[in-house]
């Protein structure tokens, strides 16, 4: 009789050395856990995660260059069904933002080691439980989303709609677009406005759930 257990494999995303080298150790050690690779930025990660396909990332949210979330988000066009573990040293809005824009669940780098594994395979059995302050606000934005499909989005909206959604910054869609920061910053706001959300991950929710 076959007894061997299907390995889950993960990716490990965090700017830190030490941090990675912890959480790289955590992982080598469980016999259920196949660590794929590991990277210091969203922008080889996003590269490796599409090339490799793992099961699970845990991202760290605040990263050099593009954001966590932002590099989450990119990875969820292409492989929809990658699940998120977010990894950050701040419980503030940014995990709300993870969550509605597609994470799985979080840990806080203050939390003991010894909780990781646990996550990932509660993450990959779908039964996290997020803790109640972040998924009411996540329920909270999601309903004043579902708002914002009454108003039809312009060509130019849904384009910048789409930049966001691909994690292109301010400073790098004026570049493209041959304006200013400025000027995008302003179209930003009167978007977020029409939308009725108040940062990127929703807008990028109502792009991917009731556009793309």
């Amino acid at each position: 009789m076959n007894t061997s257990v299907k390995m889950t494999k993960v990716i490990v995303v965090d700017d830190e050395e030490e941090t990675l080298e912890l959480l790289e150790t955590v992982l080598n050690n469980d016999q259920s856990i196949e660590l794929l690779a590991s990277y210091t930025n969203a922008e080889d990660a996003v590269e490796g995660i599409l090339e490799l396909n793992p099961d699970l990332v845990v991202m760290d949210i605040s990263l050099p260059g593009i954001s966590g979330i932002a590099g989450m988000i990119q990875v969820k066009l292409k492989l929809p069904n990658t699940h998120f573990l977010m990894y950050t040293a701040f419980e503030d809005r940014r995990l709300a933002d993870s969550i509605i824009a597609g994470a799985d669940g979080y840990l806080l780098k203050h939390d003991p080691t010894e909780k990781l594994i646990p996550a990932i395979k509660n993450i990959i059995e779908e039964s996290l439980e997020m803790k109640q302050e972040i998924t009411k606000n996540a329920v909270d934005y999601f309903s004043q989303k579902s708002k914002s499909t009454e108003d039809p989005y312009n060509e130019e909206e849904i384009k910048l709609m789409k930049k966001i959604s691909e994690g292109w910054g301010n400073k790098e869609i004026a570049f493209q677009e041959n304006t200013t920061e400025g000027a995008i910053k302003q179209r930003l706001f009167k978007l977020f406005k029409k939308a009725q959300v108040r940062n990127r991950a929703e807008m990028v929710k109502i792009y991917l759930e009731n556009i793309e």
